[in-house]
C-alpha cells in the first residue's frame, strides 16, 4: 500500500473530516532506518504516530549508569504513540527507539497528530489504549526483571528470540534488552552450554532440542 492508502486504513475508524483526512496524507512520511540505529529520543526527536511497516524496533531506558533495560518491541504492523513530548508532555521519561534490523515506518508529525488527538473523541480513547498496552507489557518486564533470576531471565529471552533454536544476539545485546551486565549474561550462558542445553558461537547462540524455560 502507499502512504495514502495507509493512512486512510489506519485512521478511517476515526472519522475524520474529509479535510483533516487529506491533511494526515499530506503531512504523512515513510522513513527507513538501519539496523542498530537509534531513530527516537523524546528529548530531542518526536513522531507523533508512529506505524511499523517492515522490520522491528525496541523500546529501552537508559539509566545514568549507562544500563539499558528494553519495555517493550515493536513488530510489522504495531502502532505506537508513546512518546513523553507528543502525547504526556512530561520531560522526565526518557525513552528511546532501536531497529533491531532494517526498517520501515509510516510517521505523522506531532503537530498534526495531537490536535487531531483533542479533536477525535474515537481517537483520544485509541492513544490512551495503546498508552495502557505499552504501560501494561512494561510492567510485566519490569517486574521478570526485579522478581525472576537472571537464569530464568536469559533462558525467557533465548526461547522467545529464538528462530529454528537459533538466536542471533551477542552477550552485550542480551545484557541490554534484559537489563543486565555483559559479563554476568556471559557466565549464565557459559554454564548452560556446560549443561548442554545451548552452544555458544560467534554472534549466536544454537538451542538444543531440550532446551526449557
Amino acid at each position: 500500500m502507499d502512504k495514502k492508502e495507509l493512512i486512510i486504513k489506519e485512521f478511517a475508524p476515526f472519522e475524520l473530516s474529509d479535510a483533516d483526512m487529506q491533511n494526515a496524507i499530506n503531512q504523512a512520511k515513510i522513513l527507513n532506518f538501519n539496523k542498530g540505529e537509534i531513530l527516537y529520543k523524546d528529548k530531542s526527536a518526536c513522531y507523533g504516530f508512529l506505524l511499523v511497516l517492515s522490520g522491528a524496533l525496541r523500546a529501552f531506558v537508559l539509566f545514568a549508569n549507562n544500563k539499558e533495560i528494553t519495555i517493550f518491541e515493536l513488530e510489522k504492523g504495531d502502532e505506537c504513540v508513546l512518546c513523553a513530548k507528543c502525547i504526556a508532555q512530561n520531560d522526565e521519561l526518557e525513552i528511546n527507539l532501536e531497529a533491531m534490523d532494517e526498517v520501515k515506518i509510516l510517521v505523522v508529525a506531532p503537530e498534526i497528530f495531537m490536535p487531531l488527538r483533542l479533536k477525535y473523541p474515537k481517537l483520544a480513547n485509541f492513544v490512551l489504549d495503546l498508552l495502557a498496552k505499552r504501560f501494561n507489557k512494561s510492567i510485566q518486564i519490569m517486574s521478570q526483571a526485579l522478581f525472576s533470576t537472571l537464569n530464568e531471565r536469559i533462558k525467557s529471552y533465548l526461547l522467545s528470540k529464538a528462530n529454528n533454536n537459533i538466536v542471533e544476539k551477542t552477550h552485550e545485546q542480551i545484557a541490554n534488552e534484559i537489563g543486565s551486565a555483559r559479563e554476568a549474561v556471559s557466565r549464565i550462558l557459559k554454564e548452560l552450554e556446560s549443561s548442554g542445553l545451548l552452544r555458544l558461537g560467534r554472534g549466536k547462540i544454537i538451542l538444543s532440542d531440550d532446551f526449557k524455560f
